[in-house]
Formats: C-alpha cells, sequence, structure tokens
C-alpha cells in the first residue's frame, strides 16, 4: 500500500514501511537530520530510503548559492546539497550501503538501507 503524508506526521508507527521516497522537497527542509531520523523510525529493518532532489555539482557555486543567492531570492529553508554531505547525513543517521549518482546535470539520486 501507499501512504503519502508531510514528512513531520509522527503518527506513522515505528517500522511500518519497506521504501520511504522523497522526490525535490529534501532541499527545502530546515532540519534535514530530523527528517533522515524520522525516514529511519518507520522504515522496517532492510527498508530502503529513496532520495531525488536538486544538485550544484561545482561546490564552490553550490556555497555561493546556499549562502547568498537562495537567501537573496527570499525562497525560504532551501540548501543544496553535494554528495559528501548527503552521503554523511544518511550514514550519520545509521544507513548503511549507501550509494548516490548525479542522475541529470541538476539533480541526484541517492539510496540507503536501514539495517
Amino acid at each position: 500500500s501507499t501512504l503519502m503524508r508531510s514528512s513531520a506526521a509522527s503518527d506513522v508507527y515505528k517500522r511500518q514501511f519497506d521504501v520511504v521516497l522523497c522526490m525535490q522537497t529534501f532541499h527545502h527542509y530546515p532540519n534535514p537530520e530530523g527528517v533522515l531520523e524520522e525516514v529511519y523510525r518507520v522504515l522496517r529493518p532492510g527498508g530502503r530510503f529513496l532520495l531525488y532532489d536538486m544538485y550544484v555539482k561545482n561546490r564552490w557555486m553550490r556555497a555561493l548559492e546556499n549562502r547568498f543567492l537562495l537567501k537573496w531570492l527570499r525562497m525560504g529553508d532551501v540548501h543544496t546539497y553535494g554528495r559528501s554531505e548527503i552521503c554523511h547525513l544518511m550514514e550519520k543517521q545509521g544507513f548503511f550501503q549507501v550509494y548516490w549518482n548525479q542522475i541529470h546535470p541538476v539533480m541526484f539520486f541517492c539510496k540507503g538501507k536501514k539495517p
């Protein structure tokens, strides 16, 4: 079955899902660690987190975008992530077999498995 809801929904039971999919929203979360904690909580052991999001390859451009451009445009809580940042966040939360791939000039795909 499929359930769509806010990443902040706390009424979902622990270890309920085999897969959690996040598409083009992760860069808007002001607390990415909290989102990953909730994803990890609702996944069953062996469950997978699939993440598709925007990507800026050049780290200097990404830093410029995150520190100045996105704030100047008043786009709210927006932060673009590099490969090492996303992989670190996922591994820090406890995911393993973390895989990351750039799938488009401005998009990446990342997945991790819950032990």
